[in-house]
């Protein structure tokens, strides 16, 4: 098991016990896939942010990245099954 995901687990296990009946999912964002970081930017709220500065250079990184892969990606999706993507 790696450190990160032992963290994961570790920090998941005491959050769930304080969140009583509400579901629980901690992940670390820093080497997650774009697309994962992209819909939690997009979507969720960050629980643990030590530098604000790093977090809007994570944020400003995650999207650039995203937006320049997305056209790859809707390519692909077009071609192989016939769908069209949003943002």
């Amino acid at each position: 098991m790696s450190s990160v995901l032992e963290w994961e687990l570790l920090l998941e296990g005491q959050l769930a016990l304080e969140m009583g009946p509400w579901p629980v999912d901690i992940r670390v964002l820093n080497g997650a896939p774009v697309s994962f970081r992209y819909w939690v930017i997009k979507t969720g709220e960050p629980i643990l942010v030590r530098d604000p500065v790093v977090l809007a250079d994570f944020v400003e990184t995650t999207i650039r990245d995203y937006l320049e892969f997305a056209r790859f990606r809707d390519e692909y999706l077009r071609e192989t099954v016939g769908l069209g993507c949003q943002h």
